[in-house]
């Protein structure tokens, strides 16, 4: 890590050789996971933003893949406007550009997306 400084005020930290960011319940129990191959946090915006290659995973093994993710730390959320591809275990993928979640990528949205979903029709 390499921190930056402007008129001895810390406005940034560099990660060039990658970033894992390990997210925790409300137990303190590990359930999701990013990992960047690059990243900058940004102390003062309580942002980070990673880039190449960011994975986002979960306990029930959801992942998002993306170029770009921004993590801002105060409010819980991450999010890209970037490409993105998800997938889940069951085979479901959405491809799309605009995706926003909660740190414990629990709650999410897409959109512009486009993919395959699997879903139980109702027996009459």
């Amino acid at each position: 890590m390499e921190s930056k400084y402007d008129q001895n005020r810390h406005v940034e930290d560099q990660f060039p050789k990658g970033l894992t960011v390990e997210f925790y319940d409300d137990f303190g129990i590990p359930n999701s996971w990013l990992a960047a191959k690059k990243a900058n946090r940004f102390p003062s915006k309580n942002l980070v933003v990673a880039r190449d290659s960011v994975v986002l995973y979960n306990v029930e093994g959801d992942t998002l893949r993306t170029d770009e993710l921004f993590w801002n730390s105060k409010e819980g959320t991450i999010y890209t406007e970037k490409a993105f591809r998800y997938s889940r275990l069951n085979g479901e993928r959405i491809f799309g550009r605009k995706f926003r979640s909660d740190q414990r990528f629990k709650e999410y949205t897409f959109e512009q997306m486009s993919g395959a979903i699997k879903q139980k029709i109702p027996k009459n």
